[in-house]
């Protein structure tokens, strides 16, 4: 089967944001959020519009964009995390 473009383009941006991902320090909640965008991004399958929104869900956390939620201390990745993370971007094919 051959998915748009469209779908394949959020399949790279998916990919691409994972990368980061390893890297990024963020709060315990954060951290919590990140992985189920993560999980979101894994089941979304061939559901272009699932992928599309589970995509947007852990970009908004990506502390590259300067946006610092709270006064919580910020940790480097939880290992359960980093193994989702992994995963999911050998689920992606990346």
């Amino acid at each position: 089967m051959h998915l748009p473009a469209v779908h394949e383009e959020f399949r790279d941006d998916a990919a691409d944001l994972l990368d980061h991902v390893p890297f990024w320090e963020l709060t315990p909640e954060g951290w919590g959020r990140a992985e189920n965008a993560v999980l979101a991004i894994a089941a979304a399958g061939d559901d272009t519009e699932a992928l599309r929104d589970a995509v947007a869900s852990l970009d908004v956390l990506d502390p590259r964009r300067g946006t610092k939620a709270g006064t919580e201390p910020e940790v480097p990745i939880p290992k359960r995390v980093r193994e989702t993370v992994t995963e999911t971007k050998d689920k992606l094919g990346h």
